[in-house]
């Protein structure tokens, strides 16, 4: 008799994981040049062409969702994976929200729903995620919960007239695992 197996999910209570399509490019494209997101996000104010933004969004990338309301379908965010190492087994994880839905938790939500993707369907040992300083308050009590700060980039980028360190943080399999079942308990289980 065969073995069940649950696949990952893309859905959650709140959120469902959309595939990157073309049809949210120009939600992406908005969302990166808002005032309150272009410069903590990939193109850091730079404003790149739409086909130049189309390429980028696509480099090294393994897997991207945009993370998307199930009430209204609309989309409140990106979570990205990229800069794979299969061999080390690690990758690097990024997400963005859309200004209107911060500290409602619905991409740190569909960030759960991602990482559990990304641990089921490869054999990843860790995620990387980096956070300049000036981000890094916004969810470092969370944080260090679940991923261990495995260093700080001194002085690494140059915004507002002055240099910013950028935490590397750490997610590892064996505590997502740990934190998995209480994740979908209260995060992620879309029957309650």
């Amino acid at each position: 008799m065969a073995a069940s197996i649950e696949g990952p999910r893309l859905r959650s209570r709140h959120v469902e994981l959309q595939p990157v399509s073309p049809q949210h490019y120009e939600m992406l494209y908005r969302l990166h040049a808002q005032d309150e997101i272009g410069f903590r996000w990939r193109f850091r104010g730079e404003t790149p062409s739409p086909d130049r933004f189309i390429a980028t969004l696509w480099e090294g990338v393994l897997a991207q969702f945009v993370v998307s309301q199930n009430k209204t379908n609309t989309g409140v965010g990106l979570v990205t994976t990229y800069g794979v190492n299969l061999r080390d087994q690690y990758a690097h994880i990024a997400f963005v929200t859309s200004p209107e839905y911060v500290g409602t938790g619905l991409t740190l939500e569909g960030l759960a729903l991602f990482v559990d993707y990304l641990f089921r369907l490869w054999p990843l040992r860790k995620l990387y995620a980096e956070a300049v300083e000036y981000n890094y308050s916004q969810f470092s009590r969370g944080s260090n919960r679940y991923f261990k700060r495995e260093g700080i980039l001194r002085d690494q980028l140059h915004y507002a007239a002055r240099y910013w360190d950028v935490h590397v943080l750490a997610l590892y399999r064996r505590d997502w695992e740990r934190i998995r079942p209480l994740m979908y308990r209260t995060l992620l289980d879309d029957r309650g």
